[in-house]
C-alpha cells in the first residue's frame, strides 16, 4: 500500500475544487477510500489546522473537522527528527521530515510545490502520484 505525506496545499486544493476529476481529488480519494494511507506528524496536523481555518478560504469548520478527524484516525503518525536540510521554504520542513521518518519504496511526499524540496524521485506532484497509483 502506498503511503503519502500530503502537503497542506493538497488539502486546500481538494477543499476548493469543484471538479469531480482532478489529480488532487484522485490522490485524496485514494487516502479516503483506504487504497493509500497518509503519513503525518503532530507538526503537520498543526499546520493543517492553522491553514484550513484561515478566513480567506471560507472552509466550513465542520467539513474541515470531518476531514482532519478522518486523517488523524487513519494516518501513520511519525516522530520526526532534525534532518539538517535547508529547504527553499523552511515552513515545508515538517513534511520533508515526516517523509524522511517513514521513507521507503512506497512512501511519497505529495505537493503542489515540488520546487520547494530536493529533486528526489519520491517527492511528486499530484499528477505524478496519480500515475504511480494507476500502475498498481
Amino acid at each position: 500500500m502506498y503511503k503519502m505525506v500530503v502537503d497542506t496545499n493538497i488539502l486546500v486544493s481538494y477543499l476548493l475544487s469543484t471538479k469531480k476529476k482532478t489529480a488532487v481529488r484522485e490522490v485524496m480519494d485514494s487516502i479516503l477510500s483506504g487504497r493509500a494511507v497518509a503519513v503525518a506528524s503532530e507538526e503537520i496536523f498543526k499546520e493543517y489546522e492553522d491553514v484550513l481555518a484561515r478566513e480567506k478560504f471560507g472552509f466550513s469548520a465542520d467539513v474541515v473537522k470531518i476531514l482532519l478527524d478522518f486523517l488523524r484516525q487513519n494516518s501513520i503518525m511519525v516522530e520526526t527528527y532534525d534532518t539538517g536540510v535547508e529547504l527553499v521554504d523552511q515552513d515545508d520542513l515538517p513534511f520533508f521530515e515526516a517523509y524522511i521518518a517513514e521513507k521507503g519504496p512506497e512512501t511519497f511526499l505529495v505537493t503542489g510545490n515540488v520546487r520547494h524540496f530536493p529533486e528526489w524521485p519520491y517527492i511528486v506532484t499530484p499528477r505524478q502520484m496519480v500515475d504511480v497509483l494507476k500502475r498498481k
